[in-house]
């Protein structure tokens, strides 16, 4: 009886460290290459990805050296699923080219037919995420003379490359994500009202806009519905007086247009998290964030309108039911929220689970010993006593034979 229930205190510890290991790992994992190494470009330089895995490029894979230069890079990216199609997006600071020789393009497919951007010297790429209709994404960056190599030094890279379902798609309602459209195919969009200046990788502010609007068109099956859920980051900060809309079309503020409104400074829904989803079959529709123009914001000052003062989970959510999709996203949230928790401390608390299992296997040790000790000493006082019996028998017939 004992022994089983060490087994089972055994059984329950592994299966809390599992757990917590899986809970620690909570977001898609995220993989680096580098276009000036000559082992991850050319042959090898094709990655498949999945919407748990994303992979960061940059240029200079050792730029503490002084190797600063190579011939070409060809990188090739795909996905293979029933919904597969890719997202290059970029963080800052945004691709930009000060080689007079160097070009980076990236094609939507395997051959040069479908142009994504191409950046030459003294040239960037502004958007925040373009998204592919095929399946691959490939990315080559050369010089234009044979003679003169690429000066990697010279070369700025912060590109993504993720599924279109991967939970790392993100965008700002600040300045450069504005004005455009993005798709939606099984995907979920996180949008904040703007990025803090830390993320921003620059020292020069930029005046976010008045009215920034972003597009979302389903391209999935017509049983999903454009959903959102709006969770505050904190107690909002209304200072900029913005006000959050949703419209049918844009660049129209008309009231038959607007299908959602959120004012912050009126509003108690600004200060609860809540779900919408619009009508069945809704192909696109709008979000717009609207700032009082007597408030001038700039990226590098957070003291008007705090960034990530709301985050809006943007969706193409199956069966458009508000109820279960605000169910699914709290508690997906809060198994999220526990596991950055847990991965604060995680080494810690494996050293003690750790520590903990080594005294529970030494108890069971201790105990699965002493029993079988006791046992044994138990047999010998036995038989101790019945060789004491035996004696006295053997004593009293001896006696009866002397009398």
């Amino acid at each position: 009886m004992q022994r089983s229930k060490t087994c089972t205190a055994l059984t329950n510890l592994w299966l809390v460290l599992v757990l917590f290991i899986q809970l620690s790992c909570g977001r898609s994992e995220i993989s680096t290459v580098y276009m000036n190494s000559y082992k991850m470009c050319g042959e090898n330089g094709d990655y498949a990805l999945s919407k748990d895995l994303m992979y960061q490029v940059k240029p200079d894979v050792s730029p503490e050296t002084t190797t600063s230069t190579f011939r070409t890079c060809e990188m090739t990216f795909s996905v293979d699923d029933d919904h597969g199609r890719l997202c290059l997006a970029q963080d800052y600071p945004r691709v930009y080219i000060a080689d007079k020789h160097a070009k980076l393009k990236a094609y939507d497919g395997l051959d040069e037919s479908k142009l994504i951007f191409s950046v030459g010297y003294g040239e960037h790429w502004a958007d925040t995420e373009k998204c592919t209709n095929s399946r691959y994404i490939s990315l080559l960056l050369a010089s234009d003379n044979p003679a003169q190599p690429v000066h990697i030094t010279d070369i700025t890279i912060n590109l993504k490359v993720m599924h279109i379902a991967s939970d790392r798609r993100r965008l700002d309602m600040a300045y450069d994500a504005c004005e455009k459209t993005y798709p939606l195919d099984h995907s979920e969009v996180s949008v904040y009202n703007r990025q803090r200046p830390s993320d921003l990788k620059r020292t020069d502010g930029i005046e976010l806009k008045i009215r920034c609007q972003v597009t979302f068109e389903r391209q999935s099956s017509s049983d999903r519905s454009i959903c959102f859920v709006y969770i505050p980051q904190g107690k909002p900060d209304c200072s900029s007086e913005w006000v959050l809309y949703v419209l049918k079309e844009r660049n129209n503020l008309d009231e038959e247009n607007i299908l959602y409104k959120l004012d912050c400074k009126t509003d108690p829904k600004a200060l609860k998290t809540h779900a919408w989803c619009a009508p069945n079959k809704t192909e696109h529709l709008t979000l717009l964030h609207y700032r009082n123009p007597d408030h001038v914001i700039w990226s590098n000052d957070s003291s008007v309108e705090r960034p990530e003062t709301y985050r809006v989970l943007v969706s193409d959510f199956p069966g458009g039911d508000v109820r279960e999709l605000l169910r699914k996203t709290e508690a997906r949230l809060a198994a999220q929220s526990g596991s950055n928790s847990a991965g604060f401390n995680m080494w810690w608390v494996l050293l003690a689970a750790g520590i903990g299992l080594l005294l529970v296997i030494g108890a069971f040790a201790y105990f699965s010993r002493r029993k079988r000790c006791g046992g044994n000493r138990s047999k010998d006082s036995e038989a101790a006593e019945r060789e004491s019996s035996i004696a006295r028998r053997e004593e009293e017939d001896d006696d009866d034979d002397v009398e």
